[in-house]
């Protein structure tokens, strides 16, 4: 079961914290609560992974839906706690080569401010 929880910064940076797990039972919750914070106006997203136990492939389908959405919008997508079968699944799967990978929250914010190509 997915859990989330949205923290907007009130300056353009929002953090959707997962928690559980990431499989197809719970992909269109992430999908809806990831297009809804982009469209109001999100300049950054912030995947918190730190309590994410699993994810699936359709899982990692939803977070592509979401960050091709945020990029065309001239946003960015950057991620923070990854670890275990999560981080392995991101990065064998390509996505640390489109979405930031950062250990905790603070590294996260402070990629969402630098300008382009620094972030890494």
């Amino acid at each position: 079961m997915l859990k989330t929880q949205i923290n907007d910064d009130g300056q353009g940076i929002n953090t959707l914290a997962l928690s559980g797990s990431l499989d197809t039972k719970s992909t269109s919750q992430l999908e809806s609560e990831g297009i809804s914070i982009i469209s109001k106006g999100c300049k950054a997203l912030i995947f918190d992974f730190s309590g994410l136990e699993f994810i699936s492939s359709s899982g990692l389908r939803a977070i592509y839906i979401i960050a091709k959405k945020v990029m065309s919008l001239g946003g960015k997508l950057v991620s923070c706690g990854a670890s275990g079968v999560v981080k392995d699944a991101l990065t064998m799967s390509g996505f640390d080569s489109f979405i930031l990978l950062k250990n905790t929250h603070a590294e996260a914010v402070m990629a969402c401010s630098l300008p382009e190509n620094t972030g890494k």
